[in-house]
């Protein structure tokens, strides 16, 4: 998910260090990352696939409606609306299928902390480096489209858990809390902190 520029430019925030500790810190960025938006990701789609669970057992439960309307309780045309109800939301959950992809992002999230784990567990950096790399891309290679939202979040959660300098947390609009988690927004470019200073200066400059 993060590419080279993105996990370059987090490393130049990082003080002085050697070429294999730049190198080191770019793959505990760049797992780090992924392994958060992972989660992130699956937690939400157990979530929904709980509510799809919850909505099909009591909008299916057209037999109360049945009982009620025996009685009065319910006006006659609630049961097929009910019916109709059920079958959408069952439906939905058929085709969007969250269950499933939580699984898959588990499996994801789990392979990137098994990298995390091993940069911890070793000492000798120098032989592990082009392991550590190819693995985290073929783990990319499995990776389904990501939503920018998610992305954003985990990327400066990262930074953060990392201590790279604030100046490159992205800045997220309002619009993309709205309506980040049902759209992908592919293509769409954060500016991190620094640009947006950087260019606050440039129209102060401008205006003056």
């Amino acid at each position: 998910m993060a590419d080279e520029e993105t996990r370059a430019d987090i490393a130049e925030s990082e003080p002085e260090t050697s070429e294999l500790d730049l190198r080191v810190h770019k793959i505990r960025f760049d797992a780090l990352w992924n392994a958060l938006y992972h989660t992130a990701r699956r937690r939400r789609l157990e979530a929904l696939d709980r509510l799809f669970n919850f909505l099909v057992i009591i909008l299916g439960t057209s037999a109360a409606a049945d009982l009620g309307k025996l009685f009065s309780v319910v006006p006659s045309w609630l049961t097929p609306v009910l019916a109709f109800a059920a079958a959408t939301v069952g439906a939905a959950q058929l085709v969007y299928s969250p269950g499933s992809r939580a699984r898959d992002h588990q499996l994801l999230q789990s392979r990137y902390y098994k990298i995390l784990a091993q940069i911890s567990e070793q000492q000798d950096y120098a032989d592990r480096c082009a392991g550590w790399e190819g693995a985290t891309k073929r783990i990319a290679g499995d990776e389904p489209p990501g939503k920018l939202l998610p992305q954003a979040q985990a990327y400066n959660y990262a930074s953060n858990t990392l201590g790279c300098a604030p100046d490159y947390l992205l800045v997220i609009p309002l619009w993309l809390h709205v309506l980040g988690h049902f759209l992908s927004f592919d293509g769409v470019h954060l500016e991190r902190r620094s640009e947006v200073a950087e260019r606050a200066e440039k129209l102060k400059k401008a205006r003056s």
